[in-house]
């Protein structure tokens, strides 16, 4: 076989396509292929037409390869890897020219597809580690999820089972941003991802990180609740973390101990607070609290914008109530439950909502209303002495900051085991109310719980009995009173059993 490389141009100089012809006289066989390689000519007519300058032929490269440009390329070594392909395919039985010419381009083109393969595996990879940086990222999930929230694009369920959805409350959407800054504040701490999340030890590392922080119980826990709705929503949206990791992240039970006290207003208190002569914003706050002692509501529920008393002096012809009641009608914001709330829960509850009608509805923001609650119960404990008594608590972590910080020079007594010590009128809150509702309701004796959770809107027996502030030696007491004089254990008289 005799092969040999030439140009069909005739010029001199430039470029021009190299083409190989093959002479095969057994079996016959003559073969013109280009090569689709583009070298220079000048070069080239010097290198054949000397023999000695061919074999420095590798010194100059191949200009082009099809469209591609091959810098560093070498001539020799290209014609040289083609014959020995060309002699490989006429070595096999059978052989034609399309076998020759794919032979030619499978030389020809080699390098550029392998150089399109690499950069085809290059982006996949990069695409690869893209995806698995995004999955890892805890960060950028929780981040989509809060502005889903914000945005309305993310809702949750009315009802377990149910398949309509309503929309995150504003209430919701505050707490969940407060739970982003805190997990990118221990992002900033320790590293994680994903895979981190589902190792056994995170809940604990994070709980202990927060506890570190001067976090109470009660947040921690209820961040803990956070954690596993966040991971429980990762894996439904194919995330590289498990459900086991979800159900780590259980809220856990606070004892009394670990939570700054939560008190109830006695019914001595209430009357009181009743009779203050007030004026100005404090006769506002005044009012607001005690219409959520009266119906037992949040105070998100009546010290919004969205509260209008108006609304409530309507009649339910309902077979449930008889047509001349009068009931509050409200939609709690945070539940988006429906509560009705009947008027005579307390006669002084008609002429608030007449004083809220007739002067408008007070409005007042939390902050506010809890510094301005505080300043009056201290007020009123000069005529109500019980608002004076002690009560250990445990203090929050501002107050603790506030504490640490020489120049403000606060200071909080404590008793002889070192636990902060307040008068109970400091522990008034805007939620002192909805406790003093369910706490005062439960002392009457006069509601099921059934009855009960109607108006105040839990859903479950349990936190509803959290707001119980009634208390164990309270509770004895009324004990002591059923049991006087007939005896829980004595047999009663002639042998009766």
């Amino acid at each position: 076989m005799h092969m040999k490389f030439f140009l069909r141009t005739t010029k001199r100089q430039g470029s021009a396509p190299l083409y190989v012809q093959i002479n095969l006289r057994s079996p016959k066989f003559r073969q013109v292929v280009n090569t689709h390689v583009d070298v220079d000519v000048t070069k080239w007519l010097s290198s054949y037409e000397d023999p000695e300058a061919y074999a420095r032929a590798d010194r100059f490269p191949v200009l082009h390869l099809g469209q591609r440009i091959e810098r560093g390329k070498m001539v020799k070594k290209l014609t040289s890897d083609i014959e020995a392909a060309i002699t490989q395919v006429t070595q096999t039985p059978g052989f034609g020219k399309e076998d020759i010419q794919e032979a030619v381009d499978a030389i020809v083109y080699r390098e550029a597809r392998e150089a399109l393969e690499k950069e085809k595996q290059r982006k996949e990879e990069e695409k690869r580690m893209k995806k698995q940086r995004e999955a890892q990222d805890v960060l950028r999930f929780l981040d989509s999820v809060c502005e889903k929230m914000a945005d309305g694009t993310l809702q949750r369920k009315k009802s377990y089972g149910s398949d309509k959805n309503l929309p995150y409350t504003q209430g919701t959407i505050k707490a969940w941003h407060v739970f982003r800054k805190l997990v990118h504040r221990y992002y900033a701490f320790t590293r994680f991802t994903w895979e981190d999340v589902n190792e056994e030890g995170f809940p604990l590392m994070f709980k202990q990180w927060m506890k570190r922080e001067g976090y109470m119980q009660k947040t921690i826990s209820r961040h803990c609740g956070y954690w596993k709705t966040l991971c429980f929503r990762a894996e439904d949206a194919g995330l590289p973390v498990t459900h086991k990791a979800g159900m780590a992240f259980q809220q856990f039970k606070v004892e009394e101990q670990d939570k700054a006290r939560e008190i109830a207003l006695t019914r001595e208190e209430l009357d009181g607070l009743w009779q203050m002569p007030l004026t100005g914003e404090k006769a506002k706050v005044r009012d607001l609290f005690l219409f959520g002692c009266f119906t037992g509501q949040r105070f998100s529920d009546y010290g919004s914008s969205e509260f209008v008393a108006e609304d409530f002096d309507c009649g339910l012809s309902d077979e449930s109530f008889i047509d001349e009641e009068r009931v509050i009608c409200l939609t709690q914001r945070k539940t988006r439950k429906e509560v009705f709330i009947p008027y005579d829960m307390d006669e002084r509850l008609s002429e608030l909502i007449e004083r809220f009608q007739r002067n408008g509805t007070p409005k007042c923001t939390n902050v506010t209303f809890n510094r301005l609650i505080k300043d009056i119960c201290h007020d009123l404990s000069e005529s109500v002495p019980s608002l004076q008594a002690v009560v250990t608590t445990k203090l929050t972590m501002k107050e603790r900051a506030v504490e640490k910080d020489e120049k403000k020079n606060i200071t909080f007594e404590r008793d002889n085991r070192g636990r902060a010590l307040k008068p109970r009128w400091a522990c008034v809150s805007s939620h002192t109310a909805r406790r003093t509702a369910v706490t005062l309701m439960i002392q009457s004796g006069l509601f099921s719980t059934g009855d009960m959770m109607s108006i105040t809107g839990h859903s479950t027996e349990a936190v509803f009995k959290e707001y119980d502030k009634t208390g164990k030696l309270a509770a004895a007491k009324a004990i002591a009173r059923k049991a006087k004089g007939h005896g829980a254990f004595t047999t009663k008289k002639g042998g009766e059993e």
